[in-house]
């Protein structure tokens, strides 16, 4: 009998399994042979296939098929130079590809990424390859001192490969976390920490009762509490909307059930942590009911999830679109994502404090993005993503 695999993302299913574990998507009832890739990246597979064999006709042909728009002048970058003297001559409101020293990461699916402030370094780890069927567990360190990545290789004993995972940088231990994510056959619940300044990992196994395995789920740090809160991710069975806080002082996961009206179960959703108010808000994702546009609050001093139902013009709905928290001018920046089998390329910001949306509608080129991540980067003030296609990297400038 042929094994089943999701008809979405082609990711291999158990028969008994109603949702995808990696995407979220419904699973067809019967058994079926693996699919070849979905429609929406099958383009993009085939330029990525192509680039090495022809290197010298790709710029042409892009520019001839239109795919891309005119070709962008030289990018900034290389050659040692820091973040901030780069980005200083850049107009705002725009998005700018660097060109890093050394190797950077290839470019994956599902990957996670954190901004450490405390060595001003972006951290990426795992993902999955462009044809998902390899997942990866390295980790890699981009350095806007001197805009150069660098894999950085930890000592001793790896976390497992897996994309999609819950990750976040916590400030009162100046450590990575790691929650879950999915390997393709099933999804994860353990926790793991790396230690930037020992460039080692280390598997937390919390005491008591972890969440339950899931991937896609969102994870910030309130620095308020210095606890880690989670919130939603997908299993095979179906979509998550509880929300946990873990103590990295305690080493424990705790369901804090909220009181009130909870937002609905979701994956892929987009969550960041607003210093200003001290809330978590959240955006979007998908489910069985198809993708969302809602947006939500939650209070951690009171326990309690809102629907801000903001007024005006809002994004479309969408799952996995890049989200990031300005603490300058206190605002949300967001980018990308899927809305059903469509990418979009469209920049938003969310003010908090009018609760009101606005289509930034940044001019020039933008990154190519496919399940990518975004952090806001303090000491240059720009936003960073890893695109997820090229693993070109790439700025926004507010």
């Amino acid at each position: 009998m042929a094994d089943r695999y999701c008809p979405n993302c082609g990711t291999e299913a158990s028969s008994d399994a109603r949702y995808c574990a990696t995407c979220g998507k419904p699973l067809a009832a019967e058994v079926a042979a693996r699919p070849a890739p979905p429609k929406r990246r099958r383009l993009r597979l085939v330029l990525f296939i192509m680039v090495p064999v022809v290197v010298l006709a790709a710029a042409g042909v892009g520019a001839y098929l239109g795919l891309r728009g005119p070709q962008p002048a030289p990018e900034p970058g290389g050659g040692g130079h820091s973040l901030v003297s780069i980005v200083r001559d850049l107009g705002r409101n725009t998005w700018t590809k660097l060109t890093p020293s050394g190797t950077p990461p290839i470019g994956r699916d599902g990957y996670a990424m954190v901004y450490d402030p405390t060595a001003d370094e972006v951290i990426i780890f795992s993902g999955a390859n462009q044809f998902g069927d390899v997942l990866l567990n390295d980790i890699w360190a981009y350095d806007p001192g001197k805009d150069a990545w660098r894999n950085l290789r930890p000592s001793g004993t790896l976390p497992p490969v897996r994309a999609n995972p819950g990750m976040v940088y916590a400030q009162a231990s100046g450590k990575v976390l790691v929650f879950g994510g999915s390997n393709l056959k099933s999804v994860l619940n353990d926790t793991w920490a790396y230690d930037p300044a020992a460039n080692a990992w280390r598997d937390l196994s919390p005491s008591g009762t972890p969440p339950p395995a899931r991937s896609g789920q969102s994870m910030v740090c309130d620095s308020g509490t210095g606890q880690v809160i989670m919130f939603g991710g997908s299993d095979d069975n179906g979509f998550f909307n509880d929300t946990w806080a873990y103590d990295p002082s305690k080493n424990t996961w705790t369901n804090l059930s909220p009181s009130g009206p909870l937002p609905p179960p979701r994956s892929a959703q987009s969550m960041v942590y607003d210093s200003t108010s001290g809330h978590v808000i959240m955006f979007g994702g998908t489910n069985d009911q198809g993708d969302l546009n809602d947006i939500w609050a939650y209070d951690p001093a009171a326990n309690a999830w809102r629907d801000l139902s903001p007024s005006g013009t809002v994004p479309p709905a969408c799952s996995s679109c890049l989200m990031n928290y300005n603490p300058t001018s206190g605002q949300l920046i967001m980018f990308g994502g899927w809305a059903g089998d469509q990418v979009l390329y469209d920049t938003w910001s969310y003010d908090p404090r009018r609760n009101t949306w606005t289509n930034l509608k940044p001019p020039g080129d933008t990154p190519i993005d496919n399940h990518a991540e975004m952090v806001y980067d303090s000491s240059a003030g720009v936003a960073l993503t890893l695109d997820g296609i090229s693993g070109e990297t790439w700025v926004y400038k507010p």
